[in-house]
């Protein structure tokens, strides 16, 4: 059991070295280019604002796409809040008009259904910090 423990405890000390070195040499990398004004070149997956060091647990967390497929779902689902968003802002400007009883009813219902899916895309949202936002390896959470 002890030389089981000891095993975990190697790998997880290797995995925590391997991500603040990641983050660090990334986060420098961002910073150099941010210097020399380089935009042309892709953000780097996982990106380092959303690797969470935890120093005193010991733990890593990724919170944000690692793939470029995760990070084209992560895009879309950004682009998709703003046509809720607008999708709402047309219902409520209805029901300022709308007489009819029912009619206001189905608005209603529309508007409390898109205000839930706001709720729903923002709460997965603030969960995936903005690149950038935490760039200093001490920031994190």
């Amino acid at each position: 059991m002890a030389s089981v423990e000891t095993s975990n405890k190697q790998l997880n000390d290797e995995y925590l070295n391997a991500a603040m070195g990641y983050k660090i040499a990334w986060e420098r990398e961002l910073d150099r280019r941010d210097r020399l004004g380089i935009t042309d070149l892709p953000d780097p997956l996982p990106h380092p604002d959303h690797i969470v060091i935890e120093m005193d647990r010991g733990t890593v967390r990724i919170m944000g796409p690692v793939t470029r497929a995760e990070e084209a779902q992560l895009k879309l689902w950004r682009d998709r809040r703003g046509d809720f968003v607008e999708d709402l802002a047309w219902i409520e400007e209805q029901l300022e008009t709308e007489k009819d009883a029912q009619m206001r009813n189905v608005l209603e219902d529309d508007a409390d259904r898109t205000r839930k899916v706001l709720e729903i895309i923002d709460t997965a949202l603030a969960r995936v910090p903005e690149p950038g936002s935490t760039r200093l390896l001490g920031k994190n959470g």
